[in-house]
């Protein structure tokens, strides 16, 4: 089995580079709770707040190169990859409506690549979400004329597709979480550039295998089924990545060796009754106690975001 594996940041991902999702693929599925989630990552970033943000690692395999662009099929990560395509052509929108033409140029190449036939190439078609090519499209052609128009209008006109009604909401909830943050602060235009730096920087595993046997392969040794993190275990990972700095973590690990050490197998039932007397129960039952955390100390980072 023939793949290579490199650490990558999303700007190189969209570089000179096609995707493509086959119809097989289950449909775009992430909701509200998803992009909320996402969004926090970035801020964060956007904040410096954290150094940066891991995607977790993206599988795709190789369909040749055509005309200097590199073409690929997404095996495993089109909800991430999809979810980024929709937030920068909501960023972009904003980059238009608050008249950053040099940036809004400038952001234009990831998500329509221009091949050596000086044609410009959507970066990323669903054969089942027809719509994503039509808002990379409008986006990159928008006018004056369509930055009159009301969000819900402008959308109507870019997703006709009744099935793509979830690539309409997830462009709106970005569109209107991000103008409504830029708006908090007297930088506007430093703040919205800030978003898609963070966004540009985000790193993860690239991982491009030749043949479809060899990506199917890669996918499921990914994706098996092994046994499942604990809070405590989560929650380590969660604070050793968002020190800063980074030469703390090195202390902070012995620190927690040391409280795992004590507690032993009541870490977990230490971690129930410390999250229920410092923040109250998780308001949904769904929710691990970690996740509970995760939440409520996002939503924290962010209020401070919007008043920096």
């Amino acid at each position: 089995m023939a793949f290579d594996a490199l650490q990558r940041q999303i700007s190189d991902l969209f570089k000179d580079s096609v995707f493509s999702i086959p119809r097989n693929q289950r449909r775009y599925v992430w909701n509200k709770q998803n992009w909320q989630e996402f969004l926090e990552d970035i801020l964060n970033v956007a904040n410096k707040n954290a150094k940066s943000h891991f995607l977790g690692s993206v599988v795709l395999m190789e369909d040749g190169k055509k005309d200097g662009l590199e073409y690929y099929t997404i095996i495993d990560g089109q909800q991430r990859v999809t979810t980024i395509i929709i937030m920068l052509s909501s960023i972009m929108k904003l980059f238009h409506e608050n008249n950053m033409i040099d940036d809004f140029n400038g952001t234009k190449k990831y998500l329509r690549p221009t091949n050596l036939r000086n044609k410009e190439v959507p970066a990323l078609e669903s054969d089942f979400h027809l719509s994503i090519s039509n808002v990379i499209n409008k986006i990159i052609e928008i006018s004056s004329d369509d930055n009159k128009k009301s969000i819900s209008s402008f959308l109507e006109s870019i997703v006709p597709y009744e099935r793509d009604k979830v690539i309409k909401d997830c462009f709106r909830f970005f569109y209107d979480e991000i103008k409504e943050y830029i708006s908090q602060n007297d930088d506007t235009n430093e703040i919205l550039l800030d978003i898609r730096n963070a966004l540009i920087e985000i790193y993860f595993v690239k991982i491009t295998a030749t043949t479809e046997e060899d990506s199917y392969t890669i996918f499921e040794i990914l994706n098996a089924r092994g046994q499942d993190l604990e809070d405590h275990e989560l929650l380590k990972n969660y604070i050793m990545r968002h020190i800063i700095p980074e030469v703390n973590r090195d202390m902070a690990k012995t620190i927690w060796d040391e409280i795992e050490k004590i507690l032993g197998d009541s870490i977990k039932k230490f971690i129930k009754h410390y999250t229920t007397h410092k923040f109250g129960n998780p308001a949904e039952k769904s929710d691990s106690f970690y996740r509970f955390i995760q939440k409520t100390q996002k939503t924290k980072i962010k209020k401070n975001f919007s008043m920096t």
